[in-house]
C-alpha cells in the first residue's frame, strides 16, 4: 500500500502531530525534542558509512516523519495562541 501512495506515510505523521497537540497540549519542549531527534536521524542517514548499508535506509524516512510531526505540533500551537481570546484590561 505504501508503494502505491508514498505521500500517505508523511501525511499520517502530520495529522498525528495535529491530533497530539490538540488532545494533549504540550509546550515547545516536546516539539523541539522531536526536531532534534529528526535532525540526528537525517544527519546519520547521510553519513557515507551508513548510506551504503541497506539496513539503515529507514532512518531518513523516520527522521522526515518526526520532522513533520514536530512541525504540525508547532503550527497547531501557534494557531491556537493567535486565536485565543484575550480580554482587554
Amino acid at each position: 500500500m505504501y508503494r502505491q501512495i508514498p505521500f500517505f506515510r508523511f501525511v499520517l505523521f502530520f495529522i498525528l502531530g495535529i491530533l497530539v497537540q490538540s488532545h494533549y497540549p504540550a509546550d515547545n519542549a516536546l516539539s523541539f525534542v522531536c526536531l532534534g531527534v529528526a535532525g540526528i536521524f537525517i544527519f546519520i542517514s547521510f553519513l557515507p558509512s551508513i548510506k551504503k548499508q541497506y539496513a539503515f535506509r529507514f532512518l531518513f524516512g523516520l527522521g522526515l516523519g518526526l520532522l513533520l510531526f514536530a512541525l504540525a505540533m508547532q503550527i497547531t500551537r501557534c494557531a491556537w495562541e493567535k486565536s485565543a481570546w484575550k480580554v482587554d484590561s
